[in-house]
């Protein structure tokens, strides 16, 4: 996962990211969780 992260990183340094769904079901977790913030 870091391997791919570090990639995304130099190719686009800018990222806007959709990510929809009922409340509760995780977004924020996901999200928090791809990209190491607690």
């Amino acid at each position: 996962m870091e391997k791919m992260h570090e990639a995304i990183k130099k190719e686009k340094p800018i990222m806007n990211i959709l990510l929809m769904g009922a409340t509760g079901v995780g977004k924020s977790s996901l999200i928090n969780g791809l990209f190491g913030k607690k």
